[in-house]
């Protein structure tokens, strides 16, 4: 059963057919009539005409220790539906990842959908024209070899787009099996072993008769099961499979660039490169060398407690994982 959203509806055949068709991201799904959202619990429980719909962006909630990956949930993302005029439904998505690739696939089957908050629209356009207002008037020769390599860089990642993908996931994933607090695992224990005795109590009262106390304790045992499964570390087997994944990943980028490149296959993604050229245009370094060890760097320096541009942002969330994972390692 799909509840619509928007005032506008589609026809009950046209509805069926077009969820049929649509391509599951996570929670939600895509199809060529409308979008089908998630409520907390229930996947694709709402749609929402396409024709309704007026933007369609990502919202990120840091909680604290964000960039470091500490805490239960690190961040909090969502996709958000902006419709009829001013409406909004806020999906939660716990992996980030499902709500870029969520984005990527709206781009290309609605192109004429903003993506991006009327907010971040424009703050994005005052950052470009004080990035304009940066960058030096001319380059050293040295400085423009430097972008020269960094653009043919570039453009071999383009062509390696699933690799650099699959780079950044894994070494999100990564970080976030390095950063599990192990106390974690003691905590989810104590929450299941306190839910299993109220589903114990709840058994006894309700052979007793006293069907109102079991009710709540068997609530109480829902509540405590999910709970202790959220704060739950990834298992050791867990563990090990990411960790292969991760590695073979950075296996398969080094095995397709030449040996030349200018970054460690672990940090070849394009946003590295975007980076590096940014520090070579506004003078903050003239070689490749030099931009490199800057961007690890500035990396280092950002973390939770500091203000970024949404650009810088939307950059640091794709990367930064990548060198924390490797703890800054060239090799």
């Amino acid at each position: 059963m799909n509840f619509p959203l928007s005032e506008k509806k589609l026809e009950k055949d046209v509805l069926k057919k077009d969820k049929r068709e649509a391509k599951h991201i996570g929670p939600i799904g895509i199809g060529e009539k409308a979008l089908y959202l998630n409520s907390f619990y229930i996947d694709r429980m709402y749609y929402i005409p396409i024709e309704a719909i007026e933007r369609v962006y990502k919202r990120v909630a840091m909680s604290k220790g964000g960039f470091s990956g500490k805490g239960i949930f690190a961040s909090l993302s969502y996709l958000v539906v902006e419709y009829d005029g001013g409406k909004e439904k806020a999906c939660l998505i716990r992996k980030e990842w499902r709500v870029d690739e969520a984005l990527s696939e709206i781009r290309k089957r609605f192109p004429h959908l903003p993506t991006m908050s009327k907010r971040a629209e424009e703050s994005l356009r005052r950052e470009e024209e004080e990035e304009k207002a940066k960058l030096l008037p001319k380059l050293s020769e040295e400085a423009e070899k430097a972008v020269s390599e960094i653009e043919e860089a570039d453009s071999l990642l383009r062509e390696r787009e699933e690799l650099c993908k699959n780079l950044a996931v894994r070494a999100k994933q990564e970080r976030m099996v390095q950063s599990t607090n192990p106390y974690y695992g003691h905590f989810a224990l104590l929450l299941f072993f306190g839910g299993l005795l109220c589903l114990l109590s709840a058994g006894i009262f309700y052979k007793n008769g006293d069907q109102s106390h079991a009710i709540v304790l068997f609530g109480f045992f829902l509540m405590l099961f999910l709970v202790g499964f959220r704060v739950r570390p990834t298992g050791r087997q867990n563990k090990e499979e990411v960790e292969r994944e991760y590695e073979e990943s950075i296996r398969k980028m080094k095995d397709s660039l030449p040996e030349d490149f200018p970054l460690p296959a672990r940090y070849a993604h394009p946003v590295c490169l975007l980076w590096m050229k940014q520090n070579i245009l506004e003078g903050k370094a003239e070689t490749l060398a030099s931009s490199y060890e800057l961007l690890k760097k500035e990396l280092k320096e950002l973390d939770s407690t500091k203000q970024v541009s949404q650009k810088v942002y939307d950059w640091l969330v794709v990367i930064k994982p990548m060198f924390m994972a490797a703890e800054y390692r060239d090799e």
